[in-house]
């Protein structure tokens, strides 16, 4: 899936206002699967354990994606479910706070470049729910 993604580049020399959103079937297939992932982590829970490094690079490098906001926003709105997974099978440590340190790192960097304002949404909701779902410690 990514390397069908990193082909769609938008032209970095432009230096213009617009914005790229690229819409081809099969951005709109893989903008499904990103979603049907995030139903699927969020379902099955603990049991994901097993790929959740591999989904969170995946995720992390489509979060600022520059062809086409909806992967944007799904990517981002995937990452709660993450925490959820490794919070419920090894609870509240110092793994938790540097993994949801990294997605929020990532997701503030993604936000500071967001032009749409569904995706920013998705991605300010998906920050929110990061640090709902650590608690209390993790700010601190």
């Amino acid at each position: 899936m990514t390397d069908v993604l990193q082909e769609i580049k938008p032209d970095k020399d432009k230096e213009d206002d617009k914005n790229l959103n690229v819409v081809t079937d099969e951005i709109d297939e893989k903008d499904v699967a990103i979603q049907m992932l995030a139903v699927f982590i969020d379902e099955v829970k603990e049991a994901y354990i097993d790929w959740v490094d591999q989904t969170s690079t995946v995720l992390l490098s489509l979060t600022d994606f520059d062809a086409n906001d909806s992967i944007r926003a799904s990517a981002a709105e995937c990452l709660p479910g993450l925490i959820r997974c490794v919070k419920g099978v090894h609870g509240i440590n110092q793994n938790l706070y540097n993994m949801g340190k990294v997605f929020t790192q990532n997701l503030a960097k993604a936000m500071q470049s967001e032009t749409e304002t569904d995706s920013l949404i998705a991605q300010v909701n998906a920050f929110k729910d990061i640090i709902d779902e650590i608690g209390k410690g993790f700010l601190s």
